[in-house]
């Protein structure tokens, strides 16, 4: 039997929503399921302090000196690596607006290496 990489991996959907006909919560598989885990671990503040780091806070900052932006960036790659391991490639490119930061985040699973995903992370810098 072969395993198909979109429902190796499954994760209950953080909305909560509950199916109407079954009253039983939502799950997310696959791609979308390590998405929402990576969405997770950069929005959760709580988990930042509890691992005594100040990436959250310097993130959401403007840099005020060249490539500063680039060193946080790489370090929230190593914390988001080591935290979630079915992760293979990350990439986390940051785009800034007026009063919101995107984190364009690509990635493939260890499992299915030759397939990327990309995805957005949107926070309000504000």
């Amino acid at each position: 039997m072969t395993l198909r990489e979109d429902t190796l991996f499954t994760d209950f959907d953080m909305s909560f929503e509950q199916n109407a006909s079954t009253l039983s919560i939502g799950y997310k598989t696959g791609y979308e399921a390590v998405a929402q885990s990576l969405k997770n671990l950069v929005l959760n503040k709580k988990l930042w302090h509890h691992y005594n780091t100040d990436i959250y806070n310097l993130l959401f900052e403007q840099m005020d000196f060249p490539f500063g932006e680039f060193i946080i960036i790489d370090q929230l790659r190593e914390f988001l690596l080591q935290r979630e391991p079915r992760v293979e490639q990350l990439i986390i490119e940051p785009e800034r607006g007026d009063d919101k930061l995107t984190l364009n985040v690509t990635f493939s699973l260890k499992s299915y290496p030759s397939k990327s995903v990309k995805f957005p992370i949107f926070v309000r810098t504000a």
